[in-house]
């Protein structure tokens, strides 16, 4: 792992600072001239405030690399299916989150604000998220 200015390398995957705007992570991954085809992905946490619903966070993975040709949309449900294998601990509330987006844009939501084993459950899906995207 790099850090650069608090962004995180992980191979091809950038998590970048909490509470970024997607278009504010894409500009500066421009402006330290990091080129596409060594970051394909990058993450981003973010609180946002839901009307009704109150603060919620948030994870979104922007496609970089425009060339790459996974759908994240289908990256994300086939994650989803491997917590529902694997661990059901995390299944049982991952499963209500929402994941919305393209094949190049996700957004996951809804994510319940539980922790596992001391971790939050944010933390641990961006962590299995950078894990998967990174090998």
């Amino acid at each position: 792992m790099k850090k650069n200015n608090e962004i995180e390398l992980y191979g091809k995957v950038a998590k970048m600072p909490k509470n970024l705007k997607a278009s504010e992570a894409y500009n500066e991954l421009q402006k330290i001239k990091i080129d596409s085809k060594k970051i394909w992905y990058f993450i981003i946490e973010n609180t946002v405030n839901i009307k009704n619903d109150g603060e919620q966070e948030i994870v979104q993975v922007i496609k970089y690399n425009p060339d790459n040709r996974v759908d994240l949309k289908d990256f994300l449900n086939d994650l989803k299916s491997f917590y529902n294998v694997n661990d059901k601990e995390i299944y049982e509330h991952i499963k209500k989150v929402k994941i919305v987006g393209s094949k190049d844009f996700i957004a996951i939501s809804n994510i319940s604000n539980t922790e596992i084993n001391g971790k939050k459950l944010i933390s641990i899906i961006v962590e299995d998220l950078v894990r998967i995207l990174y090998e």
